[in-house]
């Protein structure tokens, strides 16, 4: 499962333990994004949230691991295309 972590909004401890309520860790692997700074509004997770959601996260033995957002150099990281509006004429699907 994909979880892009949103500064202020779904970075809590709280957030953390409402994810591992609903995920088996048997059957789910949680992929952590950091959504680029700025994208849509949004902000990047601070270190300090989000090292407060992985220490939830950990000891609720819930499998994650952390993905790079690549492209972020070329305004496509994550979450950036869509900010920006693509290239006129490009669809999202």
């Amino acid at each position: 499962m994909e979880y892009v972590l949103l500064g202020g909004v779904n970075d809590s401890p709280d957030d953390a333990r409402a994810l591992c309520g609903l995920l088996d860790p048997k059957l789910v692997k949680i992929d952590l994004i950091d959504i680029n700074g700025a994208t849509g509004g949004f902000q990047r997770a601070t270190r300090q949230a989000r090292s407060a959601f992985l220490d939830v996260l950990a000891e609720a033995r819930m499998p994650f691991a952390i993905r790079y957002s690549g492209g972020q150099d070329v305004g496509a990281g994550c979450g950036q295309l869509v900010a920006g509006g693509g290239r006129r004429g490009a669809r999202l699907l």
